[in-house]
């Protein structure tokens, strides 16, 4: 399942839904460096809404923290990897006592990132990052430097873990985080030092300028209680969950930008100035601080304060019963610490305060969303401070064991937002044990989402219809246990997807294909005292693909892909039957070698990501499009050259190593390598579109003026070494 962001999953930490649910989706957690405050990661693939919480398409990511009664002491450690030039540092402290037991980290990670090689499509040419001669002026910038901190800014992370009087858990956990945006398909570029005694702009030397950043605060009071003399017991938990976010734009902003709507007069103070003179006088006009909304893409915060239950009654062995409900309420406005002024939200950016907005007088995607020209309710929305939603969820599951050929768990939750009808999600597994090594499993589940916050917000206001995504799986699956030391599993899927999505037709996040998937996947794992190891295989083929109507292409897949010839006729120049950007075959490999009664340990692990016939499928679409247009020979030329000459989408291969070791009392030192094979083994391929997705064959109509402004690219991730030195006290 693929998305222009990742809000097909969830992201949970110790049970609470931490999904920015406004615009991003999943953003803390991916990118830290620093994780050891966690104790484990379970991923939980397919739809996950039952248990988890409305919005699990793709699946769950479920991180449980180290918590109060896991360490007694003092742990430290000290990392550093090559390549990236990241240095991280922790301090962890735990203790144990009758009544109170508690759990504290801390994490600084500092990140320098790396500028990776690769090769980038622009406007039919390819080449390398900096190769002028080949790619236009515009595109030949250095790329954005890869995982680089935002303004130099280190990653932090604390937590804090309390357990008290047995059944009551305290946490707070707090986490920032931020990086460059992209990797290969987005440039440095140049910021604004001034203007020239002829008002014409000075600019400086490259530098990043496309980061995003956020910060998150976690806060949870939980009670388990269990009613003695019953076999009932009772979770309940009160949560505060806030984020602050900004996205910033991938160019430097221009005076002309800031001034368009402003007297001459301060255009003529511009001239033969700097941009430091200027920037005196006002805030606002420093061309480029990060701090300036015209800077960025996005501003804003979300708050949320939910309060859940959750209630289990054990009949006996074979029959339980869980039930619950979770009530939350979530403003979303104002950045933490910003003015309103400073808020921007929306696909288009066009969720501001009022006319007072600080990004007056931005046009974006060359619309005039937020300017005095405007139509507010129609071209942008005004929201004050924010907006405040609730949302109210009811689950339920029944475990009934009636027979060891015939265990039925039947579950389902029930979800309404402010802005929607009430979604319902539900499961049915049976599963049946043939005997003490085989088992088969039959899981029939429908999953829903709700589009993202702001675009709720947006069709409210226009009184329209809200959008819901829906998946609906069936899957099967066989296990059989393999003597006492291994175990091979085996499942198979369908997938009916409606998915929502990018439109660039519309510059929004809108319904945009029906999607159907089929899939197979081969899992065998073997643990035996001196090693554990393990393979997987999965295969995953698209089997239908329909566009909504009027999206005439969209990021999924090129199966469907409608183009308009110079008479205006709309064509389906579509090719294939496979998903873009999602490899059909992925197997992963790994092994866990133990030494010396396990105070030595060699892991290593291998993926490989093989068959990205979907995106492959460009090249067809655009020699397609030799038919419709003659400057389409062009394009089909650069789109082969990027397959066959510089194998653009070809197969991906990870392998990475460690070796760890007890070098001395309560001293562990490991060392690593990662991307072992280097080169360009390591590849990530971001393809975009054969062509621009606002192509017109009328050069009038068209704001590319007719050209073909084709995007795509690859970049290798370097061969980098890592060491960690873990003291515990």
């Amino acid at each position: 399942i693929t998305s222009d962001r990742n809000n097909k999953l969830l992201m949970v930490v110790n049970g609470i839904v931490v999904n920015q649910k406004a615009h991003n989706g999943v953003v803390t957690e991916l990118e830290d460096w620093d994780m050891e405050d966690i104790q484990r990661i379970e991923i939980i693939r397919g739809p996950g809404s039952v248990t988890y919480g409305p919005g699990a398409i793709a699946g769950v990511i479920n991180i449980v923290t180290k918590s109060a009664g896991d360490l007694e002491g003092f742990k430290a450690t000290a990392n550093y990897v090559s390549g990236y030039n990241n240095k991280t540092a922790t301090v962890s402290y735990g203790f144990k006592g009758n009544k109170v037991s508690g759990y504290f980290h801390g994490g600084i990670a500092a990140t320098e990132g790396l500028i990776p090689d690769g090769y980038a499509i622009y406007n039919n040419k390819i080449g390398a990052r900096q190769d002028s001669a080949t790619l236009d002026p515009a595109f030949a910038a250095p790329a954005s430097t890869y995982m680089k901190d935002f303004n130099n800014q280190p990653q932090l992370k604390f937590l804090a873990s309390l357990k008290f009087f047995d059944e009551n858990t305290f946490t707070a956990r707090y986490n920032k985080s931020g990086s460059t945006i992209g990797g290969y398909k987005d440039a440095q570029s140049k910021p604004l030092l001034g203007y020239d005694n002829n008002a014409a702009p000075i600019y400086g030397d490259y530098e990043d300028r496309a980061y995003q950043s956020s910060q998150q605060l976690l806060i949870s009071l939980k009670n388990n209680h269990e009613f003695s003399g019953t076999n009932f017991s009772l979770e309940s938990e009160v949560v505060y969950l806030g984020s602050d976010y900004i996205r910033t734009r991938f160019t430097t902003n221009t005076y002309g930008d800031m001034i368009r709507y402003n007297p001459d007069t301060r255009r003529n103070e511009l001239v033969g100035k700097s941009v430091d003179v200027f920037n005196a006088a006002n805030r606002y006009y420093d061309a480029n601080s990060f701090d300036n909304p015209l800077n960025l893409n996005q501003n804003y915060s979300e708050n949320t304060a939910l309060a859940k239950t959750m209630g289990l009654y054990k009949f006996n062995e074979k029959y339980k019963i869980a039930a619950g409900a979770e009530l939350s309420t979530s403003h979303f406005g104002t950045g933490w610490g910003d003015n309103a002024q400073d808020l921007r939200l929306g696909d288009a950016q066009n969720i501001i305060n009022g006319d007072d907005s600080y990004s007056m007088g931005y046009d974006y995607y060359t619309s005039p969303f937020i300017n005095p020209d405007g139509k507010e309710g129609v071209n942008y929305f005004y929201v004050g401070n924010g907006w405040n939603t609730s949302d109210l969820g009811f689950v339920a599951e029944a475990n009934l064991a009636f027979h060891p050929l015939f265990n039925l768990i039947i579950s389902g939750r029930a979800d309404k937002n402010t802005y929607s009808d009430w979604l319902y999600s539900p499961r049915v597994a049976i599963v049946t044990e043939i005997n003490k090594s085989n088992t088969v499993k039959l899981v029939v589940q429908q999953s829903n989402k709700t589009n993202t916050a702001e675009q709720m917000y947006i069709k409210n206001k226009k009184n329209e219809i809200q959008d819901v995504e829906t998946l609906s799986n069936i899957e099967l699956i066989y296990t059989t246990l393999i003597g006492n030391h291994s175990m091979f599993n085996i499942s198979s899927y369908y997938n009916q997807q409606n998915a929502i999505g990018w439109s660039n037709t519309s510059i929004a996040t809108l319904p945009v294909a029906s999607v159907e998937l089929g899939g197979v996947e081969l899992d065998y794992r073997i643990q035996l005292p001196s090693f554990r190891g393990g393979i997987n295989h999965a295969y995953t083929k698209q089997l239908d693909y329909k566009l909504k109507d009027n999206v005439r292409s969209s990021i999924l897949s090129n199966s469907e892909f409608y183009v308009y010839d110079e008479t205006g006729l709309l064509h389906n120049i579509g090719s294939g039957s496979d998903l873009v950007g999602i490899a059909n075959n992925t197997t992963k490999l790994y092994l866990d070698k133990y030494f010396k009664d396990k105070t030595m340990v060699l892991h290593t692990e291998l993926a490989a990501f093989w068959g990205f016939e979907g995106s492959k499928q460009a090249q067809y679409v655009a020699e397609e499009l030799a038919t419709y247009k003659a400057a389409g020979n062009v394009n089909q030329a650069v789109f082969e050259s990027s397959v066959n000459d510089h194998n653009f989408f070809g197969n991906s291969y990870f392998w990475n190593a460690t070796f760890s070791a007890k070098i001395y009392k309560g001293t562990t030192l490991m060392v690593g390598v990662q991307n072992i094979l280097g080169g360009e083994a390591a590849r990530i391929d971001d393809h975009i579109s054969p062509l621009s997705y606002n192509y017109n064959p009328n050069p009038a109509a068209n704001n590319n003026n007719g050209t073909y402004n084709n995007r795509s690219n690859v970049f290798y991730e370097p061969r980098t070494y890592s060491i960690k030195l873990t003291y515990t006290l």
